[in-house]
């Protein structure tokens, strides 16, 4: 049987050779005293150190800025994932979010017109089909959205 180092008592260990239950009997003074040694020395309890400030309350600028200038391009990707997936709630928020963030981007407006259209929200996916028109109209999706808008029963104006 080994014994535990100098300062150490194994009566607070969960670990025994007996019939323990699982339960710990230790009291809160036994789980303050067996603590795991520092390198400073054998017997020493590891000290907590101060966390470092990664600047969570400092200037964030230059974070968000990096945040934002991929945060479109993120969502569209997402979004356009989710739709082929046939997650249509899901690709409909993320291109919500996209064109909050971005509201001149044409590939936003028409991934949300469509999204907003497979749900059912004809008035918002007609608004969206026509702010992609202003925004692009001779685009990748003009066909697409002059269509959409005739199903819909609703003029590109």
């Amino acid at each position: 049987m080994k014994l535990p180092p100098d300062g150490y008592s194994s009566s607070g260990s969960s670990s025994s050779s007996g019939g323990d239950d699982g339960a710990s009997s230790s009291s809160k003074a036994d789980d303050d005293a067996d603590v795991a040694p520092t390198t400073a020395a054998p017997n020493a309890p590891v000290k907590a150190s101060k966390l470092k400030d990664l600047g969570s309350r400092g200037d964030m600028s230059a974070a968000r800025l990096k945040l934002e200038a991929t945060r479109v391009a993120d969502d569209l990707k997402i979004a356009k994932f989710y739709m082929n997936d046939g997650n249509t709630q899901g690709a409909y928020l993320r291109y919500k979010d996209a064109v909050d963030h971005a509201p001149d981007d044409p590939e936003a407006r028409f991934g949300l017109a469509q999204a907003a259209s497979k749900l059912k929200k004809t008035d918002e996916a007609v608004l969206n089909y026509r702010e992609y028109l202003k925004l692009d109209e001779e685009g990748d999706h003009d066909r697409d959205v002059r269509q959409a808008l005739a199903k819909l029963g609703a003029p590109a104006k």
